[in-house]
C-alpha cells in the first residue's frame, strides 16, 4: 500500500513539474490549448514559476507542443512528457528549464536548459540550433541537452529548433530570455509558426517617468517647468542647460529600457548626458537620466523625448520637451573682392560684405568708400551675403568700410565694424610679348620675349615653362627684348610664359600675362601616344586567331564524336571509304558582320581500325569600324581504334589571317601558324560520351600601320615582325536518349585557348625621326563554358530520303582577357536545322538558322552543308 501511494505521488510531482507554455504550428491547435494565468508557483520539489495545466487531457493539440520542466530531469523528463501526451496532443515536445532562487539544482551553472523529444519511441531527439545572441555561453547543439547561460541582468533572443517527426524542425524563436539574480523569465515568441503567452516568474513590467518629483504621464504634450519638461534657457553657443528625470518600475516583470530618442524641430538640439540602466527591477526599482538642451537657434524650440522599452501598454513611453535659446553675440562682418591682385588696374571690382548670421537694416548707404570711388549694384538676395560693385575713378587707394551697428541680428544685436578693404588702382603697366616657331617642333628651338613700357630687367626666373627645360637665357637687347632656348618634352604642348607682375613700372603696375605655345613631338613620343592603340590592334589580332583555331579544333572533334558514335567497322568489309563535304554560314550582329564556312574528307579503311580526316574553316569578318580580317585553318588527323569503348588521334594544322585594320590608327597584319596536337574519344557507357583534346601552336605575324602624327602633322608610321606561342584544351561530355523515335542529344562542353604575344619591337617613324620602341602584350585568353540539348524529330520526305528536324538550345559563358581589356558575357542561343540524306549515306545535306543573345549582343545566323561519300 505504501509503494502504491509512494508511486502515486511521485507520479504527481512529475506532473505537476510539466509547465505548458504554449503548442502547435497552427492556430486551431494553440486556442485547444488553454493555459492558466502566469505567475503562479507549482506544488513539488524545486517549484517553478510559470504556466500549469492540470488536466493532460485537456489540451487537444496534434503537432508539436512546448513545455518547461524540473531542471535537473532533462533530458530524460522531457522524453517521458512526449510520450504521455502522445496520441492526445503531440508527438513533439520542447521542454525548457528555467532556473530560480529556489531551484537548488540550477545553482550549478545558474543557466537555462533545453531538450527536445519524441514520444513515439520516448527518445530525445539531437538540438540542431540553438541561439540566443549575447548569452555568456551557450552548448548543446548536436546532443540532447543545451545550456543558455547569462550574466546577471542581461537578455538576449533566443532560437531553439529540433527535426520534427513529420519533416522539417520545429521549436521555438523570437522569445525574449533574460535574468535577474537567479531567476530567468521569458516573453512571447513563435512556435512552429504559431504564438504562445509568454512565461515568467513576473511578466509585466510598468514604466513611469517623473521630474522634480513630479509624475510625466506617458503622451504628455504639454511642457511644464514644474515636472522639468520645460527646460531653463541657454544662450546660443553657451553652456548647455541640464534636467534630471527618474524612471521607476512599479510592474512585476523586469523592465528592458533599448533606447531613448529625440524627435521635432529640434530634436538635434536635445541629447542624453546621462543613460538609464538597461534593465530595472520589479516591484519599484529605479534608474535616473539627464537631458541636455544646446539651442542653435534662438527663440522656442521644442521636441518630443521616446523611451523605447518592454513596457507592453506604454511602449513608447513619449512627452513633450521645451526649451528657449537666446542670441547674445553680436554679428560680424568682413570684406573681400573679387580681384585680389594690389595694385591693379581693374577699374570696377565687386566687393562681398558676409556677416556671420543673416540681418536687417543693412543697405547701399551703410558702406563707405574713399573719395576716388563710387558703389552700385547693391545685391542683398543671399542675406547674410551681400554683394556689390566698388568703381575707382582715378588712380589711388581705393577704400571700403562697413560701420559699427550699420545693420541688427534678429535679437537686434548690432554689427561690429568690418576691418577696412584697400586696394591701389592704377591703369598703366607694361606689356610683355613672346614669339618663336609655329609647326611642330622636334628639336630644341629659342623663343624672344619683347617688352614694352618698363626699364625693369627680366630674369630666367621670371620666365614659366610647361612640359619643356629653358637655358641660355640671352639678355643681349635687355631691357626691350630676350632669347630663351627651349628644350621640349616631346609629344606634349610646351609652353612658356611670363606671369602677371614679374615686371612692374615706376608707378608700381604688374605687366601683363604673355604666353606662348607650340605642340612638339618625335618618333618615341608618337609611340608612346599610340601605345595602348597598337596593342589593342596586335592583341585584337590575336583574339581573332585564337577564336578561329579554338573553332576549328571544336568543330574537328564534332566531327569526330560523330564518326566514333556511328563509325562501320564490321569485319568483311574491307573497302575504303572517302567523305567530301562542306558547310556555309553568314552571321550578322551589331558588332560586326562574317560569313564562314568549312570543308572536310574523310579516308577510313575498315577492319583496320583507323582512319584519316581533313578539315578546315574559313571566315571573312568586317567589323563596326570596317576593318575586314581574312582567315583559314586546318587540320589533318589520324584517328585509332584502340577498343570498342576508346579511340585516340594525333592532328596537325595550320592557319593563315590578313587583317586590314581601320580606325586610329590603319594598317595590316599578316599571320601563318601551324598547330599539333591529339585527342581521345571514350563511350562511358551506352549512350554516354567523353572527349578531350590538347593543343600546341606558334604563330607569326607582321604589322605595318599609321596614324596621324600629333598635330596633323604627317604620318607616323609602325612596323613590327613577331611570333606567339598559343596553348589549347577542350572537354566534353555528351549522351544521347531516343523516345518515341526522338533522340536528345544532351551536351556539356569547356574549352580554353591562351596566346601568349609577349614583347614586341615596333619600328616608329614621325616628325622626321625613327625610335626602335617595345611593348609588353601580355598573354591573350579565352575560356568558354556550354551547355546544349539536341533534339531530333524524325521527317518523312520520301521513301529514298531520310531526314530530320534539329532544334537545338543552347547556353553559353566566354571569358575574354588581355592586358588590355576583360570582358565575360553569358548567354542563350537556340539553332534550328533540317538534315537529310539518301538510304546509302552516300550523301547529305542540310540547311541550319541560329540566333543568339550573349549581354548586349545580338547574333543570326544562317548556313548550308553538303556531304558526299564514295
Amino acid at each position: 500500500m505504501l509503494a502504491r501511494q509512494a508511486l502515486l505521488i511521485g507520479f504527481l510531482a512529475v506532473v505537476s513539474a510539466l509547465l505548458l507554455l504554449a503548442s502547435t504550428e497552427d492556430a486551431q491547435a494553440q486556442l485547444a490549448c488553454p493555459t492558466t494565468t502566469i505567475g503562479g508557483g507549482i506544488p513539488g520539489d524545486n517549484a517553478l514559476p510559470g504556466v500549469f495545466t492540470a488536466d493532460g487531457n485537456s489540451c487537444n493539440a496534434s503537432t508539436a507542443s512546448i513545455f518547461v520542466s524540473e531542471y535537473s530531469d532533462l533530458p530524460n523528463q522531457c522524453a517521458f512528457q512526449a510520450r504521455f501526451v502522445a496520441g492526445r496532443r503531440t508527438s513533439d515536445a520542447l521542454c525548457l528549464a528555467l532556473p530560480h532562487d529556489g531551484d537548488v539544482a540550477a545553482t550549478d551553472t545558474n543557466g537555462m536548459r533545453v531538450a527536445f523529444a519524441e514520444g513515439t519511441t520516448q527518445t530525445a531527439n539531437n538540438i540542431s540550433t540553438l541561439t540566443c545572441p549575447g548569452a555568456t555561453s551557450i552548448t548543446g547543439v548536436g546532443t540532447t541537452l543545451g545550456e543558455v547561460i547569462l550574466a546577471d541582468g542581461a537578455s538576449c533572443v533566443l532560437t531553439a529548433l529540433a527535426p520534427a517527426i513529420g519533416g522539417g524542425t520545429y521549436g521555438l524563436s523570437g522569445s525574449t530570455i533574460s535574468r535577474v539574480g537567479g531567476d530567468y523569465f521569458m516573453t512571447a515568441g513563435t512556435i512552429s509558426g504559431g504564438a504562445y503567452g509568454g512565461a515568467a516568474a513576473g511578466t509585466s513590467p510598468a514604466l513611469a517617468v517623473s521630474g522634480n518629483l513630479i509624475a510625466i504621464p506617458s503622451g504628455d504634450t504639454t511642457p511644464s517647468a514644474a515636472d522639468g519638461t520645460i527646460l531653463s534657457a541657454a544662450n546660443i553657443g553657451g553652456t548647455a542647460t541640464t534636467q534630471n528625470f527618474s524612471i521607476a518600475n512599479s510592474g512585476t516583470g523586469q523592465l528592458t529600457i533599448s533606447s531613448i530618442t529625440f524627435s521635432g524641430d529640434a530634436a538635434s538640439e536635445f541629447s542624453v548626458t546621462a543613460a538609464p540602466a538597461t534593465n530595472t527591477a520589479p516591484n519599484g526599482g529605479t534608474t535616473t537620466f539627464t537631458v541636455s538642451f544646446a539651442p542653435t537657434v534662438a527663440g522656442t524650440r521644442n521636441a518630443v523625448l521616446e523611451i523605447n522599452s518592454n513596457d507592453p501598454t506604454n511602449d513608447p513611453y513619449t512627452f513633450a520637451l521645451q526649451g528657449t535659446g537666446v542670441d547674445v553675440t553680436d554679428p560680424t562682418v568682413s570684406l573681400s573682392r573679387s580681384v585680389t591682385a594690389d595694385p591693379t588696374n581693374v577699374s570696377t571690382i565687386t566687393v562681398t560684405a558676409t556677416f556671420s548670421e543673416a540681418v536687417t537694416g543693412f543697405v547701399a548707404g551703410d558702406i563707405v568708400v574713399s573719395s576716388n570711388a563710387t558703389v552700385s549694384n547693391f545685391n542683398d538676395t543671399l542675406n547674410p551675403i551681400f554683394t556689390f560693385d566698388v568703381t575707382a575713378n582715378s588712380d589711388g587707394a581705393v577704400t571700403v568700410d562697413v560701420l559699427a551697428n550699420s545693420a541688427t541680428d534678429g535679437s537686434a544685436n548690432g554689427n561690429t565694424a568690418a576691418t577696412q578693404l584697400g586696394w591701389t588702382f592704377d591703369g598703366t603697366g607694361p606689356v610683355v610679348a613672346i614669339s618663336g616657331p609655329s609647326d611642330v617642333q622636334s628639336s630644341d628651338f629659342r623663343v624672344t620675349i619683347n617688352v614694352s613700357g618698363t626699364t625693369a630687367a627680366l630674369t630666367l626666373g621670371d620666365l614659366v615653362a610647361t612640359n619643356a627645360a629653358l637655358s641660355d637665357f640671352d639678355t643681349a637687347s635687355a631691357p626691350s627684348s630676350y632669347s630663351v632656348l627651349v628644350s621640349p618634352t616631346f609629344g606634349q604642348t610646351v609652353s612658356v610664359s611670363v606671369p602677371a607682375n614679374a615686371l612692374v613700372d615706376g608707378a608700381g603696375n604688374g605687366n601683363n600675362v604673355a604666353s606662348y605655345s607650340v605642340l612638339s613631338g618625335n618618333a618615341l613620343s608618337e609611340f608612346q601616344a599610340n601605345e595602348a592603340e597598337l596593342q589593342n590592334v596586335i592583341q585584337s589580332d590575336a583574339r581573332r586567331m585564337l577564336v578561329t583555331e579554338m573553332s576549328t579544333n571544336t568543330a574537328m572533334m564534332g566531327m569526330a564524336l560523330d564518326r566514333f558514335i556511328g563509325r562501320d567497322m564490321a569485319s568483311g568489309n574491307a573497302g575504303t571509304r572517302n567523305d567530301l563535304g562542306g558547310f556555309l554560314q553568314f552571321n550578322i550582329n551589331e558588332l560586326a558582320s562574317r560569313m564562314e564556312g568549312s570543308f572536310h574528307d574523310l579516308s577510313t579503311t575498315p577492319g583496320l581500325g583507323k582512319s584519316r580526316h581533313a578539315f578546315g574553316d574559313f571566315a571573312l569578318v568586317e567589323d563596326q569600324s570596317g576593318s575586314m580580317t581574312g582567315q583559314a585553318a586546318g587540320r589533318v588527323s589520324w584517328e585509332y581504334e584502340r577498343s570498342e569503348t576508346l579511340s585516340l588521334g594525333v592532328f596537325i594544322g595550320g592557319s593563315v589571317a590578313r587583317s586590314d585594320v581601320k580606325g586610329t590608327i590603319s594598317g595590316d597584319v599578316d599571320s601563318v601558324g601551324l598547330v599539333g596536337g591529339g585527342y581521345a574519344l571514350n563511350r562511358l557507357a551506352d549512350n554516354l560520351f567523353a572527349t578531350a583534346y590538347l593543343g600546341v601552336g606558334k604563330t607569326w605575324s607582321d604589322f605595318s600601320g599609321s596614324t596621324a602624327s600629333t598635330g596633323g602633322s604627317g604620318l607616323t608610321t609602325f612596323d613590327a615582325s613577331y611570333d606567339s606561342e598559343s596553348y589549347y584544351a577542350g572537354l566534353e561530355l555528351s549522351g544521347s536518349h531516343t523516345m518515341r523515335k526522338v533522340e536528345v542529344r544532351p551536351a556539356l562542353s569547356f574549352d580554353f585557348g591562351q596566346t601568349d604575344v609577349g614583347v614586341v619591337g615596333f619600328n616608329t617613324a614621325g616628325f622626321g625621326t625613327t625610335a626602335l620602341a617595345t611593348s609588353d602584350l601580355g598573354q591573350v585568353t579565352i575560356a568558354e563554358l556550354a551547355a546544349s540539348a539536341k533534339v531530333i524529330f524524325p521527317v518523312a520526305l520520301s521513301p529514298n530520303v531520310d531526314a530530320q528536324f534539329n532544334v537545338e538550345p543552347s547556353t553559353m559563358c566566354r571569358r575574354q582577357t588581355s592586358s588590355t581589356q576583360t570582358s565575360k558575357h553569358c548567354g542563350l542561343g537556340l539553332n534550328l536545322s533540317m538534315e537529310a540524306s539518301n538510304q546509302s549515306g552516300s550523301l547529305n545535306y542540310g540547311v541550319r538558322f541560329g540566333y543568339a543573345e550573349a549581354g548586349d549582343l545580338k547574333q543570326s545566323s544562317l548556313g548550308a552543308s553538303l556531304s558526299m561519300a564514295f
